[in-house]
C-alpha cells in the first residue's frame, strides 16, 4: 500500500477480483515500520518483502532508515523469520524475490550514503536461508530497480544505470577515457587508383 512521512508502507492481500482485502502488516504504531517490495515464493504459500524499522538518520540529500531486513511471513502474515539484513544506517535490502525452484534469493543491495558517497548499488544472490551471498554485478554498474529471474531461473534480468545521466558521477581523479580521434576518410589523392579498362 502506499506510504509517506505520516503512514508507513504495509503489505496486504486481495482476490483477482478485487475482493477480500486483507492486511498483513502490523498496526500502525508509533514505532517507525515499512513492510514493502512484497513477492510470493514459487510454492506460493509464503511471502518475501522488505522491512524497515528503527530511526532515521538524515544527510544533505536524504534520510537513511536503521534497519533493513529480508523477511519471509506465512499467508496470513504470521511467522515472520528474517532471511538477511544490513548493517545500522548502512544500507537497503529491497526488491527480493526467490529463484523459480525456491533454492537462492535474489536482492538488490543499495548502499547508503554513510557506507558510499556515490550510494551505488548492486544484486546480491544467496541461498534460500540467506547465507552463501555472493555480489553479481559491480558497484560501478549500479544494477539494480527490480531484477528478476528468468522462468528458468539460469539467468537473471537487470537495469543498469551506469551511463544513465542520473548515475552518479565518476571520482574527481579518475582520468577521462582514452578517445583516438577519429578516422580521417580516404580522399582523391590517397584513394587506390581505378584499375585499367
Amino acid at each position: 500500500r502506499g506510504c509517506n512521512e505520516t503512514t508507513p508502507c504495509a503489505i496486504s492481500t486481495v482476490r483477482p477480483d478485487g475482493s477480500q482485502l486483507k492486511r498483513l502488516s502490523g498496526p500502525v504504531t508509533k514505532a517507525l515500520i515499512d513492510d514493502s517490495d512484497a513477492s510470493f515464493t514459487p510454492d506460493g504459500k509464503h511471502i518475501v518483502f522488505t522491512r524497515a524499522s528503527g530511526g532515521i538518520k538524515s544527510w544533505e540529500a536524504g534520510d537513511q532508515i536503521r534497519h533493513s531486513d529480508i523477511v519471509v511471513m506465512d499467508l496470513n502474515g504470521k511467522h515472520r523469520r528474517v532471511i538477511t539484513g544490513s548493517k545500522p544506517f548502512q544500507a537497503d535490502y529491497i526488491w527480493p524475490s526467490f529463484s523459480p525452484d525456491g533454492s537462492k534469493l535474489l536482492y538488490e543491495h543499495e548502499r547508503s550514503h554513510f557506507a558510499d558517497p556515490l550510494t551505488r548499488k548492486a544484486i546480491i544472490v544467496a541461498g534460500a536461508d540467506g547465507d552463501h551471498k555472493r555480489r553479481i554485478t559491480p558497484w560501478a554498474m549500479d544494477a539494480g530497480d527490480g531484477a528478476d529471474w528468468s522462468p528458468d531461473g539460469t539467468h537473471i534480468l537487470l537495469p543498469s544505470h551506469a551511463h544513465h545521466d542520473d548515475a552518479p558521477p565518476p571520482p574527481h581523479n579518475t582520468p577521462p577515457p582514452h578517445r583516438p580521434p577519429p578516422k580521417t576518410p580516404p580522399t582523391s589523392a590517397t584513394a587506390p587508383a581505378a584499375a585499367p579498362p
